[in-house]
């Protein structure tokens, strides 16, 4: 149910999706 929630979110706000993923990439580990 959340998931599905945030994915609405996603497509409407596609730059915070974006932004979401830049995150998930550039993982901070240092």
């Amino acid at each position: 149910m959340l998931l599905r929630g945030v994915t609405t979110q996603h497509l409407l706000d596609p730059h915070r999706y974006r932004k979401l993923q830049v995150s998930l990439y550039h993982c901070p580990d240092e």
